[in-house]
């Protein structure tokens, strides 16, 4: 289950070059990045949306600030709302800068324990 105090932990160590995007049992799609401006933003979306999509085009996208069609800004009290007491179904964190990684995770808590690193 994710807790909303490991995601606020998370969402203070994501930096200006990184996606990060959550995939939930019941098929909904998180993401965080930092804007322009490096204020952190908040997206859902369905699950379905990585059909029609690349995740590496998607993040790519999202760090270029562009909302792709289907994905929703949200605020803060929603992505913590939606994410609080579900299952993950997968957790990526991908580098959009000059040089690209991308990492999966098992767990926010798992994620929490590599940024804090």
């Amino acid at each position: 289950m994710i807790a909303e105090n490991d995601l606020i932990d998370v969402i203070n160590e994501i930096h200006q070059y990184s996606v990060l995007l959550i995939e939930t049992q019941d098929k909904f799609l998180f993401g965080v990045y930092r804007d322009p401006s490096n204020r952190a933003a908040y997206l859902h979306a369905s699950s379905e949306l990585l059909t029609r999509v690349s995740r590496s085009e998607l993040s790519a996208q999202i760090a270029s600030d562009i909302t792709p069609l289907g994905v929703s800004r949200i605020a803060l009290d929603d992505f913590l709302k939606g994410l609080s007491g579900k299952k993950a179904r997968h957790i990526w964190l991908e580098s959009v800068g000059r040089k690209r990684t991308e990492m999966g995770f098992m767990s926010v808590r798992e994620l929490k324990a590599f940024l804090r690193k």
